[in-house]
């Protein structure tokens, strides 16, 4: 096999200019700047012949090499043109002007040294941030992917949602692409926004295609819960009732002692009675005793 020397002289012949080249060289000067000594034409000819060799040995160089782990690294320099304060998981593939950072959790922080010709992209399970030249915040966790941008400018290109551009002071989250994302999210908003726009974002996770299993029978006993917190009981009644026929069903408890005190509520023992029978073979009855014992009482 070849070694380097062997390549960077053959590159050192192959852009050495011939004297044909050089004599274009030469009338091309003498025709924008008119004739000057013979000496000094021969210079400018040969500064035009050592330029052209020093670009191709450039060009030859042996890019460097930044790929590496950033499992909480805290303050990295990534070539000599990106720095990173990594708080979180992930990993960075590529070189000094040309990386893709793909980001697991956490926070990330970006400094981009701007007009270096540095391409560079931070990717999530939820978008792709790209950048040439600024500073940006990338914040993966619950909610989904969180950008912000502290100065420049950078793109957002999210699965759910899109293309935009953030500048300066900007901020934007890519939602989640997974029923399991989308269930995560609507937990961690529990408390923090109104029942009913909870209850968008439950409805949304439910109609995603992967919405199944223990993740579907989640969101269906989230959602009755949420629609109780709203004051619509019949709503949130038919809604334990669904969610306690999920193959899956979680929170079985919550959801036949919900079932049962809507329905007593309304004074449909009847109604009430398998839930509180579930309660009692799971050895939950608990308050509910006195009802079971009322409900199935023999008719008078």
């Amino acid at each position: 096999m070849r070694d380097y020397d062997d390549v960077l002289a053959e590159t050192r012949d192959a852009t050495r200019p011939s004297a044909e080249q050089l004599a274009r060289v030469e009338a091309e000067l003498a025709r924008r700047q008119g004739r000057r000594p013979a000496r000094t034409r021969w210079v400018a000819g040969a500064g035009v012949a050592l330029a052209l060799a020093a670009a191709a040995l450039f060009a030859l160089r042996a890019p460097t090499d930044v790929a590496r782990p950033l499992d909480h690294s805290g303050a990295v320099a990534l070539g000599d043109k990106v720095q990173v304060d990594a708080e979180g998981e992930g990993a960075v593939v590529g070189y000094a002007r040309d990386m893709t950072l793909d980001w697991r959790r956490g926070k990330l922080s970006v400094e981009v040294e701007p007009k270096q010709g540095v391409q560079l992209a931070v990717r999530t399970d939820e978008g792709t941030v790209r950048v040439v030249g600024t500073g940006f915040d990338v914040d993966r966790g619950a909610l989904g992917t969180t950008v912000t941008v502290r100065h420049g400018k950078v793109s957002v290109d999210c699965v759910r949602g899109g293309l935009s551009y953030l500048t300066v002071g900007e901020s934007r989250t890519c939602e989640p692409v997974s029923a399991a994302g989308a269930l995560r999210r609507t937990l961690a908003l529990q408390g923090v926004v109104s029942p009913e726009a909870l209850l968008v974002e439950v409805d949304g996770a439910l109609g995603r295609t992967d919405a199944d299993g223990a993740v579907a029978a989640e969101l269906l006993a989230l959602r009755a819960g949420t629609l109780l917190e709203a004051g619509r009981d019949a709503e949130a009644l038919a809604a334990a009732e669904r969610a306690l026929t999920a193959p899956d069903v979680t929170r079985a408890e919550e959801l036949h002692r919900m079932a049962a005190r809507l329905r007593l509520a309304v004074g449909d023992c009847a109604g009430a009675l398998p839930h509180l029978q579930a309660l009692s073979a799971l050895g939950r009855l608990g308050e509910e005793e006195p009802a079971l014992r009322r409900c199935d009482a023999p008719a008078p």
